[in-house]
């Protein structure tokens, strides 16, 4: 590191400070004959920008080696000149009489320079090092111009002349202005050019014309410019030597600080900011004092949590502040509710506690401060009053020299406490003061000074630098900040003031706020810090490493991110408890997140309000509605029972209304009258009503935030989605209290509750609106109504159910007020006027499809030939059992309709009710063939007693429905009737034999004397069922084998595949894909990798248009199973669960018919039947345990490899992978035990 120093004399010093030792002399690298006039580095510290005396600009290298020189007077604009096309120049325009040479005539040059002036030539390099400009004084001596170059020392533009324009100069790092000053006989400006030397504007400084600009530096991120100023005296000699902070926000330039020598006969001799801390500057003085200055910005808010705090902001801009109640007013910067002049420019300000939390004390430059108290608690609002101002040296330890205090804590009216540097001491200091007013009575009731007192330790340590002191209003503290993160509290007792240690930030945060956690029982406090790196501590806790900015709510602690959202974290938990959400991406009804526009900063949060007033970083200001505001405030009006201001609130920011019952039901039940009467219009109450649904929108958009992280919640969340009879709960409990309140005039509000009803209750509003017509009420306002409810609900369906109150007058006025077509209506309406009553509303109910309706009017009706008209509308409509009900009290009718229904039944193959029905209605004979057709051989042969049939006529009965029987495999029944009522025993026997019932055949032979029959049937037929049980057993065996060779080969081309690359992923949705289309060649069926995803792709784009035809196609091919088909390995696994069904299906008939060969004494036989049968279970079991096992797939080794490949033999079934990777429970079970005869297991 080495500091390099140029003389005017030329001489170019190079002081080495790596290893300096004391009267070191530095180091002559170079000289420049002709002097030097300016000198500036280029910020990569690779180049040298020379001014030299001989008016000349010469640049070097870090080396000090020549690059290149060039003049700086030239009469060349530069390379980057404007071209004119000649619109609008002066040449081109028409001069009358004065002809051409009015054109070609120059106005006389009004350009001079500033008597402030040094002459000397100035050089300032762009951030980027990639152009550097030169101002410098014309050889004329008559104006100033600036010449940008770029770093190979080309002249690029040349600026305008500009009359008076000064020797400062300053390049903004992002490149975009450059600035310089201007006197102008009536102010002084700080001026801007563009890099083509155009002027871009300007803002003027707020000084008398005794001021002269010593200089103009831009920060290292070009947010703050520095302004260096002397304020000279009436006879020349400088008076004050200050520093001015600009900053430009919205197109307007605030003047943010003013820095001025702590003593009034010093002055800067140096301003310098630092390189890499953008809000660092360095200052020295003509004493030999030396000042480095941190600062940061900082938003003056009211941040009392005061139900009726106007939210105030105020902004510094010099000895101006502006204050704006945002509350009341939102007015976008750099314009504010008010203006207030201070006594001198202003640098700092502190809100108290007094007049909820509005009044606010500003800290001055020169360590004055002025009070303020407010006037904007309540509309009209008006500007703060001033109270007084006091000096803070007033009363100050002359041993502990000069403080410069900057920044205050207004704790109440009475007590400043400041924090200050001690020049005495060098180090901060925290001072507490006492402010007294004068009398009531007292025409000066000013403040002032009463005591002060300095804390000169922390718990026995000094603190020698302090960061930041805050005041929470609403706790009565002050807390102060050390730059290692530590907070202690400021603690008065009695007359003694000290310092407690609170807690210890993670990091130095220059943004601190002080926050109260937990119910109202069980507070705590914590300090809430952001560090300059974006993280957001409580304490010691980390909740954010991505803010930019934050504010304490009363029940939210909000904060913006990188992300570029605003974040609500509840404030009602301890602070080991707090939780910040996740971040997630942010949903429509997300109270956690809210999206922002990128770069966004908190201004505000309105205390008992539901706004937030964000800063863009262009400067405007946006107001936005959080759903965390909102829905927080519309809960506590719920609790409260106060529905007005909920309901406004819903309707102002779009909130679901349901909200308003599903917050608490019950509350609102039992409060319904009080909410009628809160809500009062009509027009609120029809809106409330209509929004209505069988939704619980705690649950499915408005989530209570206490609940919503709880399991138990999240899992009774879908059952609680649909309150099935809510909507019909309110609008029956809404009605009865606007019946009671007021009926005439909350009509529309009751038949709205009609019309939201689920279904919608239309009968009893159109009764509602026909009993207006009836009563005193005017027709108008049945008409009204009946507009209203066409507003409501479908005009065709309002007009069906008007019909459908048979009330022709009421249907006239629906018709007419829902603007149907007369020809449509009329001609049907006078031809209903003509009928009798009853057949008409027979005529109404079938026109509106109220059947069963109809038929009751037409059964009423008395007219000829109406039954039979009611018995073909019985048979069409199929309406046997409401005609039942509606002829039961005329017997001959009644059963007519019993015989229609029963032949209905017999006709729908419900054979055992239509018996029932004839029986009951007397037709016997119809009931017998009924239970005939049923099979109920008991109740046909009862009804057959009845009716009084001969002996041979039962017994032909009980041979036709034993054959019946027969046929429907009911052996054991079919047996009974040719026993019992044919009695053939020998039919029976047979009967049961086919039925496998070996033992009760030889039962019935022998009890009725037929042991014959055992030999010349029973033994025959278990023989031939044995015969045929082995070779089904053994052909099911045989084919479940050729089914697992087949299986294994299907495994084995599929694991080829998938070594050749070519096979296809294991993947269920090619089981419903049809990979040949119905025009696909059928040359070959080979199906690689690729054809499978196209066609897998092909099916997903177009399975919509697959006919029904290619469907059944499909099936088919899934049915056939061919042998190396796609759908082999379906197919296979398809008929092993088919064969485990029948394998289990033969057990008890194979235990019964084992038993009956031994009994018989055909033991070879029946062991032979247990032994394939054992053999077929074994068979079936081992394919089921392979096919259906999930397998898991291992590296192949070197020998399988080669058993695989070399030898061209499989692998082990163990090495397959199935392709539907079914697990064990998934497939078929064998039954393995409770069959078959012990001794031959």
């Amino acid at each position: 590191m080495s500091i390099c120093i140029g003389l005017r004399s030329g001489d170019i010093l190079l002081l080495n400070l790596d290893g300096y030792t004391e009267g070191q002399e530095p180091e002559i690298v170079g000289t420049v004959d002709s002097g030097i006039l300016s000198m500036e580095w280029s910020p990569d510290h690779e180049v040298v920008i020379v001014v030299t005396g001989g008016a000349t600009v010469l640049e070097m290298t870090k080396d000090f080696d020549t690059i290149t020189e060039v003049p700086i007077h030239t009469d060349e604009y530069g390379i980057a000149a404007p071209v004119s096309v000649g619109w609008g120049k002066k040449e081109t325009q028409f001069h009358g009489s004065e002809g051409k040479a009015a054109a070609q005539r120059k106005a006389p040059s009004a350009v001079a320079l500033s008597p402030d002036d040094t002459h000397a030539p100035r050089v300032a390099w762009r951030g980027d090092g990639q152009y550097f400009v030169c101002s410098s004084v014309d050889p004329s001596g008559d104006k100033r111009l600036l010449r940008v170059y770029d770093r190979e020392c080309v002249l690029q533009s040349t600026s305008e002349a500009v009359n008076q324009l000064e020797h400062p100069l300053s390049w903004r790092p992002t490149g975009n202005l450059i600035a310089s000053t201007q006197r102008l006989p009536h102010r002084h400006d700080v001026v801007f050019f563009e890099r083509n030397g155009l002027r871009h504007g300007e803002f003027a400084l707020r000084e008398d014309s005794a001021t002269r600009v010593v200089d103009v530096l831009w920060n290292a991120d070009s947010t703050v410019l520095a302004v260096w100023l002397e304020r000279c005296g009436p006879e020349g000699q400088v008076s004050q030597s200050a520093v001015q902070l600009w900053t430009m926000n919205n197109y307007y330039w605030y003047l943010k600080q003013e820095i001025p020598t702590s003593e009034a006969h010093d002055a800067f001799s140096g301003v310098q900011w630092d390189p890499e801390i953008g809000l660092r500057i360095h200052l020295t003085t003509h004493l030999g004092r030396y000042l480095r200055l941190d600062f940061s910005t900082a938003s003056f808010v009211s941040t009392s949590l005061a139900k009726n705090n106007p939210a105030s902001v105020v902004v510094i801009d010099g000895a101006t502040v502006n204050v704006t109640p945002f509350k009341h007013r939102n007015v976008p910067p750099p314009m504010a509710a008010f203006k207030l002049t201070l006594p001198g420019p202003a640098r700092h300000v502190a809100f108290g506690a007094s007049n909820e939390g509005d009044d606010f004390a500003v800290l001055l430059s020169d360590g004055k401060v002025s009070f303020y108290s407010s006037n904007s608690i309540r509309m009209p609002i008006q500007a703060h009053t001033p109270v007084g101002t006091v000096d803070l040296h007033e009363l100050r330890e002359h041993h502990l020299g000069v403080h410069t205090y900057r920044q205050i804590a207004f704790l109440d009216p009475t007590t400043l406490i400041a924090i200050g540097y001690s020049e005495a001491l060098h180090r901060d200091i925290v001072t507490g003061f006492t402010i007294g007013y004068g009398d009531v009575d007292d025409e000066d009731r000013s403040a002032r000074i009463v005591d002060s007192v300095t804390i000169e330790s922390v718990n026995g340590a000094m603190a020698r630098r302090f960061l930041r002191l805050i005041c929470a209003v609403d706790l009565g503290k002050v807390f102060v900040e050390t730059v290692d993160g530590a907070i202690y509290e400021v603690e008065q007792n009695g007359g003694d003031w000290g310092f407690g240690f609170f807690a210890r930030l993670p990091s130095p945060c220059p943004w601190i706020g002080a926050v109260s956690l937990g119910a109202d029982d069980s507070k705590e406090l914590a300090i809430v810090g952001l560090d300059r790196h974006n993280r957001l501590y409580l304490n010691d806790r980390l909740l954010a490493s991505d803010s930019t900015s934050f504010f304490v709510h009363e029940e939210f602690l909000i904060f913006t991110t990188l992300s570029h959202t605003a974040r609500f974290v509840e404030l009602n938990t301890s602070v080991a408890g707090l939780v910040v959400p996740e971040a997630t991406k942010p949903s429509a009804f997300d109270e956690d997140h809210r999206r922002v526009e990128r770069g966004s900063q908190i201004v505000v949060a309105t205390p008992a309000s539901v706004n937030l007033v964000l800063q863009m970083p262009r400067g405007n200001l946006e107001t936005m509605y959080p759903r965390a505001l909102v829905l927080s405030q519309l809960r506590s009006f719920l609790d409260n029972l106060d529905y007005l201001n909920a309901f406004l609130l819903c309707r102002k920011h779009r909130i679901d209304m349901n909200i308003l019952y599903d917050h608490r039901p019950e509350q609102f039940i039992e409060n319904v009258e009080h909410f009628v009467r809160q809500i009062n219009e009509q027009d609120y109450l029809n809106l409330f009503l209509s929004g209505l649904r069988n939704e619980d929108v705690t649950v499915t958009m408005y989530v209570n935030r206490a609940l919503r992280n709880q399991p138990s919640t999240r899992a009774k969340a879908p059952q609680q989605e649909r309150d099935v009879g809510k909507v019909n709960r309110i609008c029956d409990t809404v009605r009865g209290a606007l019946e009671t309140i007021d009926a005439e005039r909350y009509t529309q509000c009751i038949l709205t509750t009609d019309v939201k009803k689920v279904p919608a209750d239309l009968e009893t509003a159109m009764g509602r609106i026909k009993s207006l017509r009836g009563t005193s009420y005017s027709v108008s306002l049945a008409e009204e109504a009946l507009k209203y409810v066409i507003f409501l609900a479908d005009a065709d369906q309002l007009y069906d159910v008007a019909l459908g109150m048979y009330d022709f007058s009421l249907v006239l006025m629906v018709a007419q007020h829902s603007q149907k077509d007369p020809r449509e209506y009329l001609p049907f309406l006078s031809e209903l006027s003509k009928l009798e009553m009853r057949y008409q509303h027979f005529k109404i109910d079938d026109h509106l499809k109220r059947y069963s309706r109809a038929l009751k009017n037409l059964s009423l009706a008395d007219e000829p030939g109406r039954f039979e008209e009611c018995v073909e509308y019985i048979k069409h409509h199929k309406l046997f059992k409401d005609a039942l009900e509606y002829f039961s009290a005329d017997n001959q009718k009644y059963k007519a309709v019993m015989r229609l229904y029963a032949e209905h039944l017999d006709n729908n193959g419900d054979s055992a009710e239509a018996g029932l029905i004839h029986y009951l209605s007397g037709n016997k004979a119809a009931a017998l063939a009924s239970y005939k057709d049923a099979l109920l051989w008991q109740e046909a042969f009862s009804v057959a007693a009845e009716l009084g049939m001969s002996t041979q006529e039962v017994v032909q009965l009980g041979r036709e429905l034993g054959d019946l029987l027969v046929e429907k495999r009911q052996y054991q029944s079919a047996a009974k009737v040719f026993l019992d009522y044919v009695g053939d025993p020998e039919e029976a026997v047979l009967v049961l034999l086919k039925g496998f019932q070996w033992i009760e055949a030889v039962r019935i032979a022998h009890k009725h004397g037929r042991a014959d029959l055992v030999e010349t049937h029973a033994k025959p037929a278990l023989l031939d069922a044995f015969s045929h049980f082995v070779e089904d057993i053994k052909d099911t065996t045989q084919t479940s084998e050729k089914y697992l060779v087949r299986y294994r080969n299907v495994q084995q081309r599929k694991l080829e595949k998938e070594l050749e690359g070519e096979g296809l992923p294991e993947d269920d949705a090619l089981d419903h894909v049809d990979m040949l289309s119905d025009t696909t060649s059928m040359a070959t069926t080979r199906i690689t990798h690729s054809t499978a995803r196209s066609s897998r792709m092909t099916s997903r784009t177009h399975q919509t248009a697959k006919t029904s035809r290619q469907k059944r196609r499909l099936e088919k091919k899934k049915l056939k199973g061919k042998e190396g088909g796609l759908f082999e390995e379906e197919y296979l696994l398809n008929e092993w669960r088919k064969m485990t069904v029948k394998v289990n299906d033969w057990q008890a008939d194979l235990d019964s018919l084992a038993r009956s060969l031994i009994r018989f004494g055909y033991e070879k036989q029946a062991r032979e039947l247990q032994q394939a049968y054992s053999v077929l279970v074994s068979t079936v079991k081992r394919a089921l345990e392979e096919v259906f096992v999930r397998i898991v797939k291992v590296e192949e080794t070197f020998e399988e490899f080669k058993l695989r490949v070399v030898d061209g033999k499989p692998l082990p079934p163990g090495h397959y992978s199935t392709a539907f990777n079914v697990p064990p429970e998934a497939g078929p079970k064998l039954n393995e035990t409770g069959w078959g005869v012990s001794i031959f297991m």
